[in-house]
């Protein structure tokens, strides 16, 4: 199944040597020119050994607010960023703020177009950033479901004469927002293209494991919820993975083969549990369902025809099993069903009797 993922990156830093319009150019597998530097940045349209180049491209598109007037050159990614990365002055600026997220390889590629665009409007509508959006294939040496986008958001306001003085944070409130809704969105795809399941899993992936743990266990998702509980493993980092695609070992890639070595043990552990858990609760479910089920066959009006019965309406009445039971022990109908309610608990401490009644 799809892995939800919602991912806000670290800033793009000047500080640290990097830039807004070589994150730009690798994202969209182009070349671009850097006017701060008057140079270019590497072609990443062409293929290497763990990239297809352009070809890993399944959708490219830049989405601002058009109600804010903003000028042609805003919707160039060229000219875009490098008048984002000019409106910054100071030598460890922030170029740039970076989210990836996943997209449910379940559904057509139609489908995820619209989930990420009617996503990627909604963001730059209520923070009037410019986002920069390119959907990735899934990597040559990974996992095929892997398709991925990466939203590159610029860290200022765009409005009719570019680019403002404010600039932009990204808040604990706005972040768990856009987790939420990338969440529900998924779901809604999904449960229209007729993956229920799918869809229950991951309108809940922007919760704690935790409390993701807990919804698959409501609704007796069992093996999901076995997976959930696996140990957390540690993040490679892009040198370590290098070193791992090159054929080169390192003690973090070490270390994290031996987590998931470890992890995915428990989580079979954990599945087949599930799976036994699972059979036991089948088994008493249909025991309780059948024993419900005699009790209430045993219960069952069934119209038996009687003799007239004389009473201050005089009318034929059809008298039921239950109630020729009640009549023949001359007990209250409505006291004897209570008694016999097929679904009552019979641990529960009977009445005591009434001794005033009694005398």
């Amino acid at each position: 199944m799809s892995q939800y993922r919602f991912s806000l990156q670290k800033a793009v830093s000047r500080g640290k040597g990097q830039s807004a319009i070589a994150k730009a150019a690798y994202n969209a597998r182009e070349q671009l020119h850097d006017e701060r530097k008057d140079q270019f940045t590497r072609d990443y349209g062409k293929p290497t050994k763990n990239s297809d180049g352009k070809d890993d491209i399944l959708f490219t598109g830049i989405f601002l607010d058009t109600k804010l007037n903003p000028p042609e050159w805003a919707k160039e990614r060229s000219q875009m960023w490098n008048a984002q990365v000019a409106a910054e002055k100071r030598k460890d600026a922030r170029e740039a703020q970076e989210i990836i997220v996943n997209l449910p390889w379940e559904l057509t590629q139609k489908q995820r177009e619209y989930m990420l665009t009617d996503f990627c409007r909604e963001v730059t509508r209520g923070t009037r950033r410019v986002a920069d959006v390119n959907m990735h294939k899934a990597p040559k040496h990974g996992d095929d479901r892997n398709i991925h986008a990466h939203i590159l958001l610029t860290v200022r306001e765009i409005g009719q004469d570019g680019f403002t003085g404010k600039r932009l944070e990204v808040t604990p409130e706005q972040l768990d927002n856009w987790k939420e809704k990338w969440a529900a969105r998924g779901a809604r795809e999904l449960k229209k293209a007729g993956f229920s399941l799918e869809a229950e899993r991951w309108a809940v992936g922007h919760l704690t494991k935790e409390k993701q743990c807990d919804a698959a266990l409501k609704r007796l998702d069992l093996e999901h919820a076995a997976t959930l509980t696996g140990p957390a493993t540690k993040h490679l980092g892009p040198e370590a993975a290098a070193m791992e695609r090159n054929g080169k070992g390192s003690d973090r890639s070490d270390i994290r083969r031996e987590d998931l070595d470890a992890g995915q043990e428990m989580v079979k552990l954990k599945r087949e549990l599930a799976f036994v858990e699972k059979q036991i609760l089948t088994e008493i479910l249909a025991m309780q369902r059948e024993s419900r089920g005699l009790r209430e066959s045993e219960m069952t009006p069934r119209a038996i025809p009687t003799s007239p019965v004389t009473t201050n309406a005089p009318v034929e009445k059809v008298m039921t099993d239950a109630e020729r039971i009640a009549a023949r022990a001359k007990i209250d109908l409505s006291k004897y069903l209570r008694k016999h309610k097929p679904d009552q608990k019979r641990d529960m401490p009977e009445k005591p009797p009434d001794r005033d009644r009694e005398r």
